[in-house]
């Protein structure tokens, strides 16, 4: 939809149109209301009331077929009492019982994917599913066009195919994915309406992993390139915080964290024109405390100590507030065992890609950590060794270190020949403290979310132990199986959270086209299995990385975000006193 057009307006302008065409019987408005519906592409709910022309009153109401905005209802039929709410009422809290009233949890989610009608005279109500559009000119087309033509530009590395570690049906899988989550960015991030100076229109919920990373890449094209694009990034700490800022601890030793900063690094090198603009957010779990009632009845009808770690996790991200990361700032270079790469990095599949350096037709070292040829890699070395005092070897690939070095500056580490030398910030205190920076807030309306890429690409460690036990067969059983309950497990509740503070969530993982798509392929086209965790794992994904010039993301294993922002490790020590006793099936107990 046009920025200058409102999309209520044009879905109640449809439904009326699809209305009118039909003899007004309910029956036949109710199939002509999922027909017309079933032409809408992307992200929706709705509640459409209508009065007959005889008077009879009726609502329809549905969610799209993968239920990507919360909907819920209650119906009594007994009483006939009826509702319809995107979210729960606010939990009260029983007295003297730690647990909440189950009274209060009476709304339960709306089944996607059909269009339901309510006879108010009756209080009965029928459903008709949701038939998707087969026809080539459909409700999104004036979209399509609109958006194609606001396309920015950006150079990529020149890919060659086939390379001798990937197959070639996967390597032209992932060309084709590539080209659909640009064109499922395109339609998500073109329509945002733009705003003047320096605030930006969109922000991404930046974990530093792979699906954000991706998104934050092919989000560059379609943004004007005066806009900054923000970053999101969320980190926990179990102790008070009593409104300071968290230590230098809490936040370096949050794997999220630090895997933010290592792809904020990135994106700034392989996009230099772009205004990154990465927002910390850090909370300290009396905060979580404060804000529990309300998580607790966004992320309802769920309730596991799961659900509740998730739920906070992205209530907070999303209420986009915290600290800038300046370019400005005093940094440190460490080297961190708490980002887990690929096992064995030598297997991971290399493209061959030229230098990230404008203008350089030299052939980049796979293990670059700016993706350059050796001289482009002094150069961009040369600022960073000025400014941290000519010490510093950021890219270990192209620097000689001595052996007795590396062994004991590494020699806590796994895998000391595959460490990756991070630049982490300052302790937070200094650059609050000494720089007084204020507290940020960011002013984005919509927000880019990665799920549904681990759901249809096998992301998750528990898909590695389906495959081991039952093969391709079964994991391919178990990934049709999560798609068809994400609606269910993450995106209503998800898109509360989200929405609770002013903003909107778009997934363009879970764009129809790009559903279709992976959907399409076979499972060994999609992921590898018999290679490590951190290769095989959303293999498809690591390779459109590549493709994006994006690489440093690309053998990252994949961490959910209870784990990577320690929410889950705060969360659960409060509630059973440690980690090792938690599970996040628990139902989760509030009022500790």
């Amino acid at each position: 939809v046009r920025t200058n057009k409102s999309d209520t307006q044009i879905i109640f302008d449809l439904l009326q149109q699809s209305i009118h065409d039909t003899d007004g019987k309910g029956e036949n408005v109710l199939k002509a209301i999922a027909s017309a519906i079933g032409e809408v592409k992307g992200e929706y709910a709705f509640i459409f009331h209508h009065r007959s022309s005889s008077g009879a009153h009726r609502v329809y109401y549905g969610r799209d077929c993968l239920g990507r905005r919360s909907l819920l209802m209650h119906h009594h039929s007994e009483s006939g009492n009826f509702a319809l709410a995107s979210c729960q009422p606010e939990r009260t809290m029983e007295e003297g019982n730690n647990n909440f009233s189950p009274e209060d949890r009476f709304l339960l989610e709306v089944l996607p994917g059909k269009v339901y009608c309510l006879d108010v005279a009756t209080m009965n109500i029928t459903d008709c599913a949701i038939k998707k559009s087969t026809d080539d000119v459909n409700f999104n087309t004036a979209m399509e066009e609109s958006s194609s033509v606001s396309r920015y530009p950006c150079s990529n590395p020149t890919v060659s195919w086939p390379d001798d570690n990937v197959s070639s049906s996967m390597a032209k899988a992932a060309l084709q994915l590539h080209k659909k989550l640009d064109a499922a960015v395109r339609r998500r991030v073109s329509s945002v309406p733009r705003k003047m100076g320096s605030k930006s229109s969109l922000g991404v919920l930046f974990s530093g992993g792979l699906d954000s990373v991706v998104l934050a890449a092919l989000a560059n094209s379609h943004v004007p390139p005066d806009e900054p694009i923000e970053l999101i990034n969320v980190s926990f700490s179990a102790k008070p915080l009593n409104g300071k800022p968290l230590s230098a601890c809490s936040v370096e030793n949050s794997p999220d964290r630090l895997a933010a900063l290592l792809s904020y690094q990135e994106l700034q090198q392989r996009f230099p024109s772009r205004v990154w603009r990465l927002i910390a957010v850090d909370v300290g779990f009396d905060e979580v405390l404060m804000h529990e009632r309300k998580i607790c009845s966004l992320i309802s009808p769920l309730d596991s100590q799961m659900d509740f770690n998730i739920g906070a996790a992205i209530w907070f991200a999303s209420r986009c507030r915290g600290w800038v990361v300046g370019d400005d700032a005093t940094h440190e270079l460490k080297t961190s065992t708490m980002l887990r790469f690929a096992q064995d990095l030598s297997s991971v599949p290399r493209l061959k890609t030229t230098c990230s350096k404008d203008g350089c037709g030299k052939h980049a070292f796979h293990e670059c950590a700016f993706r350059a040829c050796r001289l482009c890699c002094k150069f961009y070395q040369k600022p960073i060794n000025e400014f941290l005092g000519g010490g510093a070897k950021v890219c270990i690939a192209h620097n000689k270190v001595k052996k007795s070095n590396t062994k004991n500056k590494n020699r806590n580490c796994p895998t000391p020949n595959k460490c990756i030398s991070i630049i982490t910030e300052k302790k937070l205190e200094e650059s609050h403290g000494e720089m007084k920076q204020p507290m940020y807030t960011s002013t984005v309306k919509a927000l880019l979310l990665g799920i549904g890429a681990d759901e249809q690409m096998a992301g998750y460690g528990r898909h590695r132990s389906v495959y081991n036990r039952g093969g391709y067969d079964a994991l391919q059983a178990e990934l049709q199986m999560e798609k068809t309950r994400i609606w269910t497990r993450n995106l209503g509740r998800d898109d509360r959270c989200v929405s609770d503070n002013g903003r909107e969530a778009r997934f363009p993982f879970l764009d129809e086209e790009v559903v279709e798509f992976l959907e399409s392929l076979p499972i060994t086209d999609i992921c590898d299995m018999n290679r490590v965790q951190g290769e095989g794992d959303k293999m498809i994904l690591r390779l459109v990385a590549k493709i994006i010039g994006v690489h440093a993301c690309s053998s990252l294993v994949k961490r959910a975000i209870q784990f990577g922002s320690r929410i889950a490790k705060a969360s659960d020590v409060h509630q059973f006193g440690s980690s090792k006793h938690a599970t996040g099936t628990a139902k989760y107990k509030g009022g500790k």
